[in-house]
């Protein structure tokens, strides 16, 4: 597999048949700690590996935000425009 997205569907492990999104940070964690311990672990490691660091990435990022500011934007049906740039400077949406 080339690139995983958010709805690439794990196909091992305790969340096999869920779509990424669905997958809890915590164990994306995991999951990469022990690649690095043990990189022969699954045949497409690198294009999940990759994911993972972006979704790490996008979770610092919106950890870094005041939460009543995302609070508001997701009342106001919206994400600013300044959080918008930011995620799309890293390749984290498109």
């Amino acid at each position: 597999m080339d690139k995983f997205t958010d709805s690439t569907i794990m196909t091992f492990g305790q969340y096999k048949g869920k779509p990424l999104y669905e997958i809890p940070i915590s164990y994306l964690e995991w999951y990469k700690s022990e690649q690095e311990k043990n990189p022969t672990w699954h045949p497409d490691k690198k294009a999940l590996l990759e994911y993972i660091d972006r979704v790490l990435l996008k979770s610092e990022i919106m950890g870094c935000l005041p939460s009543e500011y995302i609070k508001d934007s997701i009342t106001a049906g919206r994400i600013a425009n300044n959080i918008l740039d930011v995620l799309k400077q890293f390749n984290l949406i498109k």
